[in-house]
């Protein structure tokens, strides 16, 4: 009988510290793996918008893109202006011309009768006579306007044509990273079949638009599954060792007095 108890406790014992161990290293694959989760890399979903599309000019419209973009290019050729009517008109607009606070937002490519106005966030950028852009037999016009957006700044170049006060590249722009426009799609005057050379693409802002790599989902879920078994393992251990989990909150804290009627009274009041 005695050899028996001796036997049973023996391995009461041996399931105690298996079930302890189990339990610790359990958990602390857990408590790793919950920690590391953060820091372990993510899939990002990038996206550009481009224009023209389909070989055709027309208006593009991206409602869900509302924000500035990583970056942005443009290429417009000046025999565009060139071709366009006496009036002038708009050669692109990130935003519709008539627009709520369109100007204040977005960004213009915009040409009148006398001048081709470069405008963003309601800051000339550029802004260049038409008869230079168009130039005539004895002073030829520029071959492409460039623009480019980004961090480092908005900035538009005029190929081609030379600034009369420093002799240098016709060109405007200033660095701030907060002129970066806001796009709601692309938006122009011109029609039909897109002239070769004319091109428009901004680099979507999709920071947060990203989904776990397998490593992180395979991390978040051995999170899981260790963390459950450290939790049955100390189950298992408060009925080997015949004591209970106390409970979180106090008895007399579940007990309803008159102080506390006072008190909930007061902030219903």
């Amino acid at each position: 009988m005695t050899q028996t108890l001796e036997a049973n406790a023996r391995d009461a014992a041996r399931d105690v510290a298996i079930t302890r161990r189990l339990a610790t290293v359990a958990g602390l694959i857990g408590f790793v793996l919950s920690v590391l989760t953060p820091l372990l890399p993510v899939v990002q979903t990038t996206a550009t918008l481009n224009w023209p599309q389909n070989g055709r000019l027309g208006n593009v419209t991206a409602p869900l893109i509302s924000e500035a973009p990583v970056s942005l290019t443009a290429t417009v050729p000046c025999e565009v202006i060139r071709s366009m009517p006496p009036k002038g008109g708009l050669v692109l607009g990130l935003a519709p011309a008539k627009g709520k606070q369109a100007s204040l937002n977005s960004m213009f490519v915009n040409v009148t009768s006398q001048r081709v106005d470069i405008t963003d966030r309601n800051v000339v950028i550029a802004s260049v006579p038409r008869a230079r852009v168009v130039g005539s037999a004895s002073a030829p016009g520029c071959s492409r306007i460039e623009i480019s957006s980004t961090t480092a700044g908005t900035f538009a170049t005029f190929v081609g044509l030379t600034d009369p006060a420093t002799g240098k590249e016709q060109r405007g722009g200033f660095p701030d990273p907060n002129l970066r426009p806001a796009i709601v799609g692309v938006f122009t005057d011109l029609t039909g079949p897109a002239p070769p050379g004319l091109t428009f693409s901004a680099t979507i802002d999709t920071r947060f638009s990203t989904k776990p790599t397998a490593l992180k989902l395979a991390a978040m879920l051995l999170a899981i599954a260790a963390t459950a078994v450290a939790l049955a393992g100390l189950w298992r251990l408060d009925r080997l060792d015949g004591r209970r989990m106390h409970s979180l909150i106090p008895q007399r804290w579940r007990t309803f007095t008159a102080v506390d009627f006072t008190v909930v009274s007061a902030f219903l009041v």
